[in-house]
């Protein structure tokens, strides 16, 4: 089953993330970053977006749906940024670990 297909009650629920994981979520930021490079997120949500709203779909004929995916995707795109600055944040600041005294 698709997430995008759950039942209601995983609305607002994260569903890739455990509750254990979410405490954890700067990793996950971190690991995705350290995956993708800024302008690699970019061309591939560009090239996500373009797909849909150029491909012969029927839920795509209405202008206002293809105004919609088109307004995630700068949202997207703003949040994606947001989270790049936070994890190049936290790894400038990242506590270095303390030394033994032998």
């Amino acid at each position: 089953m698709l997430y995008h297909q759950l039942p209601p009650q995983f609305n607002n629920t994260p569903v890739r993330l455990s509750k254990k994981e979410a405490k954890l979520a700067g990793n996950f930021i971190q690991k995705f970053f350290g995956a993708y490079h800024l302008h690699e997120i970019r061309r591939s949500l560009a090239a996500l977006t373009e797909i849909a709203l150029t491909t012969n779909n029927t839920h795509f004929e209405d202008a206002k749906e293809r105004d919609s995916i088109l307004w995630f995707y700068y949202e997207l795109e703003i949040f994606i940024e947001a989270a790049w600055f936070q994890n190049q944040h936290s790894i400038k600041h990242k506590p270095k670990p303390k030394k033994k005294n032998k």
